[in-house]
């Protein structure tokens, strides 16, 4: 037995709620944790509740985490003729669903039940919770969707989370900005960035001619990339676009997109339409994502909504200069020099940001600043104010005599 696992009765337990066991931006984050110095006296298991099916990833077997599913109804999953059955059968599933995840917690027996996913699913959860009778803590990790729009979901979250006094937490100022309003919290809520594992990540990693040369990439062309699940959220349409206009000035640039998702097979038809077949290339799900990155000359986030994007804390990590839009945390992790900011769903506006780092001292620049950004948003800076947290979450109550 390793010994992330020994004595693992005497050190209290966390149970993630995670949205899903693919390892996204969330995922390695809650791997990042269990792994970090500053926790190694809890025990953390992986509860997903959502996503796509999707088998453990060895990491989290390396990370000593257990793996469990429990999934949750999204809003909306029953589109039917009439609207109140519709209604009276999400419902039921949402009810279902709820006892389940309140079984599966009862099974787990957490000191502390950590929740990482989105409204309409969190609010299942404190529903669960009122059950599993256990501390509970919340991290926003972004504004997704119709987060932003309150509604009858934010009033139940809320009214809950008072209830039983609840603690949240968020990734970046947007998301606490937002969950203090919805929420009626006096008071800030904390910010606690999500970082990275910086120290597998070199600036000084050398390229491979041959990288390019089998993707049809000239080697003195500027590369641009990206990296990220296919939805619409992460834009890549906007990025597309943004490419066609830079062709249409006679600019000639490439972009390659790692990652895998619903739209992927509209964006290679959209590729196609805008005439861009040879200058998109797209390359699947990657595992090395560091030699991804070190192909690369710039770096690109195109997303409309986001959190503290990790994979922009890796582009940093390895000196690449970065455009990014400016959503959710990206500018408190860019600040003032850290890379071109840009605005949320305008393929001009992403266009002037490339074309700004056509310029070989504008990338120079960056390049210099990008991992000293980095060296701020580690898993252990991150570990290390949940433990704090965490502590206090799990520390027994003190009786007061009556008297």
């Amino acid at each position: 037995m390793s010994d992330r696992n020994s004595n693992a009765g005497s050190r209290p337990h966390v149970v993630h709620i995670s949205p899903s066991l693919a390892v996204g931006g969330v995922q390695q984050v809650l791997i990042g944790m269990a792994c970090a110095e500053a926790l190694r006296g809890y025990r953390h298991s992986i509860l997903a509740v959502g996503g796509p099916p999707a088998a453990p990833s060895g990491a989290y077997h390396a990370a000593g985490v257990q793996t469990r599913v429990c999934r949750l109804p999204l809003p909306d999953s029953y589109h039917l003729p009439s609207y109140r059955l519709s209604c009276f059968l999400q419902r039921r599933a949402e009810n279902l669903a709820v006892r389940r995840l309140a079984a599966e917690l009862r099974r787990l027996n957490p000191d502390l039940v950590h929740s990482h996913v989105v409204v309409p699913l969190h609010v299942q959860v404190l529903r669960a919770m009122r059950e599993a009778k256990r501390p509970l803590l919340w991290t926003l990790h972004g504004l997704f969707g119709n987060q932003e729009d309150g509604g009858p979901e934010w009033d139940e979250t809320a009214r809950l989370t008072r209830e039983a006094g609840y603690t949240t937490t968020a990734v970046c100022r947007p998301a606490a900005a937002l969950a203090s309003r919805y929420l009626g919290i006096d008071g800030a809520v904390q910010v606690i960035h999500p970082g990275a594992d910086t120290r597998r990540l070199s600036p000084r990693r050398s390229r491979r001619p041959e990288w390019r040369a089998e993707r049809g990439i000239p080697q003195g062309a500027i590369l641009f990339g990206t990296t990220g699940r296919m939805v619409k959220v992460k834009a890549h349409d906007i990025l597309l676009q943004a490419v066609a206009l830079l062709r249409g000035e006679g600019i000639d640039v490439h972009v390659a997109l790692a990652g895998d998702g619903p739209l992927k097979e509209c964006i290679a038809c959209q590729a196609e339409r805008l005439g861009l077949t040879s200058r998109v290339h797209m390359l699947g799900c990657i595992d090395d994502v560091s030699g991804f990155l070190s192909e690369l000359d710039v770096f690109v986030l195109p997303s409309l909504s986001e959190g503290f994007p990790i994979s922009l804390i890796e582009a940093l990590a390895m000196g690449l200069p970065c455009v990014a839009t400016r959503a959710g945390g990206v500018p408190e992790l860019l600040g003032s020099d850290g890379g071109v900011l840009v605005e949320p769903g305008s393929a001009p506006s992403l266009a002037a940001g490339m074309r700004a780092m056509l310029d070989e001292r504008t990338r120079a620049a960056y390049v210099r600043v990008g991992p000293k950004i980095a060296a701020q948003f580690t898993h252990e800076a991150c570990a290390a104010q949940f433990a704090e947290l965490y502590s206090r979450l799990t520390k027994p109550a003190i009786a007061v005599p009556a008297g």
